[in-house]
């Protein structure tokens, strides 16, 4: 029996209904990513949620631009009008909950996919 290890880079794939949600809470937080993601960040989100092919480590960059994104909200409010506090509050909110619940949908469809040998 011979034994050949194989290197091998796997690309995964989004319909737009696995990211609908993702996508719609992330424009109202448009300012903040843009603050926080270089430009090769934010094209990579755009091809991983318009549905081209993409590695498992750059939805990981992603994942942790969008939390970078939510911590940088809540650390500048003070930049804002009181009454838009709360709203960007909520969206913040709102964000990392759909980034967390994408996050732990996208781990359990790789670990489905992924070969066992």
């Amino acid at each position: 029996m011979l034994k050949i290890s194989v290197d091998a880079h796997i690309f995964y794939r989004h319909d737009a209904s696995e990211t609908a949600g993702l996508n719609a809470a992330m424009i109202p937080m448009a300012d903040h990513i843009k603050a926080v993601a270089v430009g090769g960040d934010r094209a990579k989100m755009k091809q991983i949620l318009g549905g081209e092919y993409f590695r498992l480590k750059e939805a990981e960059r992603m994942h942790l631009v969008l939390l970078r994104a939510t911590r940088h909200a809540r650390a500048n409010l003070g930049d804002y009008f009181p009454y838009m506090r709360q709203t960007i509050m909520e969206n913040a909110e709102r964000l990392e909950l759909v980034t967390d619940l994408y996050w732990s949908e996208l781990k359990h469809m790789v670990d489905q996919v992924l070969p066992t040998r």
